[in-house]
């Protein structure tokens, strides 16, 4: 009889942890796509969060993960939808815990370039914008081939150097040159230029290398560091890659992230770059974004006249987008108009911002002329 309440509160406590088991998404994730290709499986196994903490907890005994990894594959009716689902369940985890963020950063990296669902890599892109925005992401960047991006073989080498360095911490063997050591192994990583996929692998195995430890011991301070640039270096290139996506949706929610992570100073550059033959789809999200973001603060130490023009030059991009032959397009600029333009105008007729448009040439014209004046 005790026997069986032993074993009763052992499997409520597994299900209570269940709950939580973020370590079943990721093995799900990861049998569901196919290692060379990315594409989605149409059989592999699959473990339910009660599985999954049975069988890793050893409460039956057995070699855990690698039980599961044998387990018999099972169709998968809808290998997309499935795909989505998780991801969706990823993001039920806290990501305030660096594991678990780690994590999402690597599978959303991963789902928003490499999915081939345009919903699972629409919905990554969203989530990577929240997820950027927690880890201080400065700015969107890919890493080319031209520059050099070390293959899985020499990542290899530089986190064998890596593990060497910690071994005294592992070890309980901390001298005075520990700190020194792992500061310098990291620094030989923070030296290879990583690609996405580069970035994607170093991140997971300096992740696990810091769950080993104490992050709170100082000699570890120089991999909390690297773990947290290698997860900015995951979502700036995700991101930057997701932007030139073939499907408009995921262009269109890669603008909402990117702004969701950089906030208004991002938005300059859409505003440039896009061209009226973009997808409605992308405009609109361009310029809601605008609606919601503002305009970026013009440089302080910018002359007034130079400032103006700045000022003016962004505006007259909304108010080209405002005569755009799609309504959802011209209704978006508009409305991004008066939120931003300060003419106190809230319309959504397209005379009222001709009106508004004349008078503000008008008005630079005097200006100009003022300073040209002797």
């Amino acid at each position: 009889m005790r026997a069986r309440h032993v074993l009763a509160a052992l499997l409520a406590g597994a299900s209570v942890s269940a709950c939580r088991s973020v370590g079943a998404r990721d093995f799900n994730l990861r049998q569901l796509h196919d290692a060379e290709s990315g594409r989605h499986r149409l059989v592999a196994p699959q473990a339910s969060d009660f599985e999954y903490i049975l069988r890793t907890s050893n409460l039956f005994g057995g070699n855990g993960l690698a039980q599961l990894q044998q387990k018999q594959p099972e169709p998968i009716e809808k290998p997309g939808a499935r795909c989505l689902s998780l991801l969706n369940g990823l993001a039920d985890f806290d990501a305030a815990d660096q594991q678990v963020r780690a994590m999402q950063i690597d599978w959303y990296a991963f789902a928003a370039v490499d999915d081939p669902w345009t919903l699972s890599r629409e919905r990554a892109v969203i989530e990577l914008g929240a997820l950027g925005r927690r880890v201080g992401l400065e700015r969107l960047r890919v890493v080319t081939p031209d520059e050099g991006a070390i293959g899985p073989g020499e990542l290899l080498e530089v986190l064998r150097g890596l593990i060497d360095a910690l071994e005294p911490i592992v070890q309980g063997q901390v001298t005075a040159g520990t700190r020194l050591d792992v500061e310098a192994a990291c620094e030989v990583l923070r030296e290879r230029p990583l690609d996405l996929d580069g970035s994607r692998r170093a991140l997971r195995a300096t992740a696990a290398l810091l769950a080993a430890g104490d992050t709170t011991r100082p000699e570890l301070e120089p991999l909390v560091q690297l773990v947290g640039e290698l997860e900015r270096a995951c979502v700036e290139q995700a991101l930057a890659r997701a932007l030139n996506d073939r499907e408009p949706l995921v262009r269109a929610a890669a603008v909402e992230g990117a702004a969701m992570a950089l906030g208004a100073a991002v938005l300059p550059q859409f505003l440039a770059q896009v061209s009226f033959q973009e997808d409605p789809l992308v405009l609109v999200s361009i310029l809601r974004r605008v609606a919601t973001e503002g305009l970026p603060e013009v440089p302080a130490d910018l002359p007034a006249d130079e400032a103006s023009a700045l000022r003016m030059a962004w505006l007259s991009v909304l108010w080209r987008f405002s005569r755009h032959p799609e309504g959802s397009v011209r209704a978006a600029a508009m409305a991004a108009l008066g939120e931003v333009s300060g003419s106190g105008i809230h319309s959504l007729r397209e005379e009222d911002w001709q009106g508004w448009w004349n008078e503000e040439q008008e008005r630079a014209r005097a200006v100009r002329a003022a300073g040209a004046a002797p």
